[in-house]
């Protein structure tokens, strides 16, 4: 099964994505890890790299940069064999 990061964000963003993938009835197929990356947000922001999203920053678009954070703090997890953080559906 492939595995989806999301990025633990405000309640009520994380809240709607949430939702959105129960309705979807996405969990049946994939499996979520949910990661705090906000110290991900830090070192971006600090990087010598000007880093943007079809022409937004990370200020502009904290969520995409954040999900993108979550999905490297995931990927180390797993080239680590450490235990992910799964979702679970309740």
């Amino acid at each position: 099964r492939s595995i989806i990061p999301l990025a633990d964000m405000e309640e009520e963003k994380l809240s709607y994505i949430l939702e959105q993938i129960r309705h979807a009835r996405l969990f049946d197929k994939y499996d979520f890890t949910l990661e705090n990356a906000s110290e991900s947000l830090t070192l971006m922001k600090n990087s010598s790299f000007k880093l943007t999203t079809m022409g937004r920053s990370i200020d502009d678009d904290r969520e995409f940069f954040l999900t993108l954070g979550a999905a490297g703090l995931t990927a180390a997890k797993i080239a680590k064999g450490e235990k992910i953080n799964k979702l679970a559906l309740v």
